[in-house]
This record gives structure tokens, C-alpha cells and sequence, in this order.
């Protein structure tokens, strides 16, 4: 697939360019990060042969009940102080000494001259200068960068095939919705256009897609998230019930299961809204570690 969008990536550039472009004597940060790609597409498994070497592997721990697990990886994606876009391995949290017993009982980050570190899986060269921020990308950088997050996924498949991979960021790709950027010279965003592009936690990037989930999904139902918290509370919070009555009332797409997804990424993501809309029967303040239920007062009991 990264191969696709290569290809994609080089045709775009050379319309863009009237024919000027030639990726064999380019120069430029563009065809730089063009180079990259191809290579590491080619040669990253060489790259990984300290991971893959068994001698390598903490044999003991890897030992359960007369089995052999795979070890456990993590891959970081992250930006260099010098623009560059890389990933390296890890046989831990990257934040962590490594004091502590791995699945590896050898492993190196060191720093050969004029070579990648020993960890390092990839690297593409003043990649930043190309993510757009804000607005949107030629096609052929939309391609370029398209096809290097296939790549990253096509890594992630493959080592996930031989070691137990942990990602722990990745690129998230954003792309226009018929929107105008306003200014002197307003600009049509359309859908396929990528207008962002960033390197951002694995945790931020499912954040991000469980908004955007719950914001369509609340579209397509046609009902603000107020009235519906307000109309899961009336059903006394109960899924089932509350399923019923969406379906009574003529709302298709939201069974128990999508009800409960879209009340808990309402109270995960959206605490203000729901805690506005849960009833005081359900509140729960902590003191001296003991949770006391606190009911709604009778404003007529107390004067």
C-alpha cells in the first residue's frame, strides 16, 4: 500500500511542478523525504534484526507454563529536535531507566557516527516542513504523508506478526469537510483534502475519534446531547429501558449497547454536560473515604 501512494505522491509533483520535478535529482525537502520513504519501504527489516535475534531475548521470562511468548516492544513516533520524523524501538516505556527487568536481556540505543541509532526503525529527514497546519496540503504532499502513515502501519503489522508491539504515538491525519478558510483570499476545503497532520499520543489520537464519533452520531440521531443525558436520566439511567424509549419515539441507530457508549463518552470526554444533566440521587461526594449518597432536598421541608 505505501507503494500506491508513492507512486500517487511523485505524478502529483510532477503536474505540480510542470515536469520540473525529477526524483532522481531533486533536492528539495520534498523529494528528501520521498527518498526516505522508499528506502526505509525497502530496507527497515534490516533495521529490526536486534529485536527479532532470539539471543537477545530475556528466554527466563519469556518462559509460562512450558510456552514461549512473544516479547513485548514499544515503538515511539516522535519529531527530532531537527525536524526530523522518527521511530525507535524500546524494550520498555521509552520514559523509563530500563533499571527494571524486559523481555530483553540486550538492547541498544547507541549512536554509531554517520548511522541511526541501534533502536531506530526509521527516520524522515525535515519531515515536519511538510505537515500542514491549518490549511491545506498539495496532493503530493497529501500522498507523501499518506503514504508514509500506511508504512508505519505496515511496520506495526508485520512486527505484530513475530513480537508483541505496544504503539505509542502516531500520525492523525485531518482532512477538510466542505469548510472555507477565510481571509484575503478565502479557500474551499473539500473532503479530501488534507488540511493537518501531527504526531500525538495513541490515547490523545482514540480522544479525538470518540469525539468525533459522539459529535456524528448525535447528527445522525437528531438529538442534542442535553436532551438526550436528560432523556437516560428519566429512564432512571437504565439502558435497556432507555433503548425502548428512543425506539418508541422513532430514534433508529442507538440500541443498548450504543446508548451505554454514547452516555460514557458523554461523561469521559464531556464532564461538564453531564454532570449538569445527573441527578442529585446519583451524585457521590468522597469524605474521609467514605462515599454518602446525597438526595435531593425538599425545598418546602426546609425554610
Amino acid at each position: 500500500m505505501p507503494n500506491y501512494y508513492i507512486k500517487r505522491a511523485i505524478e502529483s509533483r510532477i503536474k505540480e511542478t510542470r515536469g520540473a520535478f525529477n526524483p532522481e535529482e531533486s533536492r528539495d525537502t520534498f523529494a528528501q523525504a520521498l527518498y526516505d520513504l522508499e528506502y526505509s519501504v525497502r530496507y527497515w527489516p534490516h533495521h529490526v534484526i536486534p529485536l527479532l535475534d532470539v539471543s537477545n531475548w530475556n528466554l527466563p521470562r519469556l518462559m509460562k507454563e512450558g510456552s514461549l511468548r512473544k516479547p513485548k516492544v514499544y515503538l515511539l513516533l516522535e519529531h527530532t529536535s531537527k525536524e526530523n520524523l522518527v521511530i525507535d524501538w524500546y524494550p520498555g516505556e521509552p520514559a523509563h531507566n530500563y533499571l527494571h527487568e524486559t523481555d530483553f536481556l540486550h538492547w541498544s540505543n547507541y549512536w554509531h557516527p554517520n548511522k541511526m541509532p541501534d533502536n531506530r526503525i526509521l527516520i524522515i529527514h525535515k519531515a515536519e516542513y511538510l505537515f500542514p497546519y491549518g490549511k491545506p496540503a498539495t496532493d503530493s504532499v497529501k500522498y507523501l504523508l499518506k503514504g508514509l502513515h500506511e508504512h508505519i502501519k505496515e511496520i506495526v503489522h508485520i512486527l505484530g506478526r513475530l513480537v508483541e508491539v505496544k504503539l505509542l504515538s502516531d500520525m492523525y491525519l485531518e482532512y477538510g469537510i466542505n469548510s472555507v478558510i477565510k481571509g484575503k483570499k478565502p479557500i474551499t476545503i473539500s473532503e479530501d483534502q488534507l488540511v493537518n497532520c501531527r504526531v500525538l499520543a495513541i490515547d490523545e489520537i482514540s480522544k479525538i475519534e470518540d469525539k468525533k464519533w459522539l459529535k456524528a452520531k448525535f447528527e445522525q440521531i437528531g438529538i442534542s446531547q442535553d436532551r438526550f443525558l436528560k432523556m437516560f436520566w428519566e429512564a432512571d439511567g437504565k439502558y435497556r429501558r432507555f433503548a425502548k424509549t428512543l425506539r418508541d419515539k422513532g430514534v433508529k441507530g442507538v440500541g443498548e449497547a450504543t446508548a451505554e457508549r454514547i452516555v460514557e463518552g458523554t461523561r469521559t470526554h464531556f464532564p461538564d454536560i453531564y454532570s449538569k444533566h445527573l441527578p442529585m440521587k446519583f451524585r457521590t461526594d468522597n469524605i474521609d473515604g467514605k462515599v454518602i449518597q446525597l438526595f435531593k432536598k425538599n425545598e418546602n421541608s426546609v425554610k
